[in-house]
């Protein structure tokens, strides 16, 4: 905090839940259970025990967390990103980083920093990318961030 104190080192929301990360490495969720307010113990203890988020995302139904050691888990709503399939998941954690984050009401859309494009979350609101889109994504030398915000 201001006053020196310990204080909250990152904050996330989806549509019905809030996360946050102390300094200290506490990690908490509250809000509607189906929403992402309840971290699964396996993931709460995992993410307690890394030394800090590199990436945090979410839909308003899910959150979607990569750990600074490069453990990636998502939480949440199955049909809206809350669920990462095991070769998807083994992916993520082998690329060396997140390139960019992107993410709909109901999807994730991740770039690795070796061009790997993924999605999750709901096919009609942009969880599957269509195979010659994903084709040209992991062809093409980055992403456009869009206009800088700065």
């Amino acid at each position: 905090g201001r006053d020196g104190s310990a204080g909250c080192g990152r904050v996330a929301r989806a549509g019905g839940a809030v996360l946050g990360r102390t300094d200290e490495g506490g990690v908490f969720a509250w809000g509607s259970s189906g929403l992402g307010g309840t971290i699964p113990p396996a993931i709460q203890a995992a993410l307690e025990a890394s030394a800090g988020f590199d990436h945090v995302a979410s839909t308003d139904w899910a959150f979607l967390v990569r750990t600074d050691e490069g453990g990636v888990f998502a939480w949440g709503s199955s049909g809206s990103g809350g669920t990462i399939p095991p070769a998807i998941q083994a992916a993520l954690e082998a690329s060396a980083g997140f390139d960019h984050v992107a993410s709909t009401d109901s999807a994730f859309l991740v770039r690795t920093d070796d061009g790997g494009v993924f999605a999750r979350g709901s096919s009609g609101l942009g969880g599957t990318i269509p195979p010659a889109i994903h084709a040209a994504l992991e062809a093409s030398a980055g992403l456009d961030h869009g206009p800088s915000t700065d």
